[in-house]
């Protein structure tokens, strides 16, 4: 079962309601807090330039990564699943709540 549990999505991190989306970066995340702290700094600097959104999927963490989210991110939308989905069926998630021209499907780790 999953949860449809989405954080508030306020600030310049989407576009204003109605506002044009360029691009919906889609991170899914299973258990690697850190890593994707690293990745979300890395990324937010470049949001000024672009009609962004960033979407996370948790993928039933057990580590602190929703609670780093909700913390460290609060503006980020976090879609957190009750068991682990799959990264495919995670990006599907995502996808379907995205409202940019281009979708990146974003990786934050090599493994």
């Amino acid at each position: 079962m999953m949860s449809s549990e989405v954080a508030p999505v306020p600030g310049p991190i989407r576009a204003e309601e109605g506002g044009a989306v360029d691009l919906s970066i889609i991170i899914v995340n299973y258990n690697t807090a850190d890593d994707l702290r690293n990745c979300l700094k890395s990324i937010l600097p470049g949001k000024t330039h672009l009609g962004l959104e960033i979407l996370v999927v948790d993928n039933a963490s057990q580590d602190a990564s929703v609670d780093m989210l909700r913390h460290e991110f609060p503006e980020i939308p976090v879609l957190s699943n009750d068991q682990n989905l799959g990264f495919p069926a995670a990006n599907n998630q995502a996808i379907r709540l995205a409202r940019g021209r281009h979708i990146l499907l974003l990786n934050r780790t090599p493994s």
